[in-house]
């Protein structure tokens, strides 16, 4: 049995954890800012990968 969410659940939490940040704090990140996010965060990811 495999414990990873299927891309569409992932997508589908990530977009509810961005709408309840934006609600409490007002976060809402542009869409180049977005992209900025994302592939720092890749950036990260293919680090901690490679040790």
């Amino acid at each position: 049995m495999s414990t990873r969410a299927p891309p569409g659940d992932k997508a589908e939490r990530a977009e509810r954890a961005r709408a309840a940040l934006e609600e409490w704090n007002g976060y809402a990140p542009t869409p180049a800012e977005q992209d900025d996010l994302d592939h720092e965060l890749d950036r990260r990811l293919a680090q901690v990968a490679g040790r």
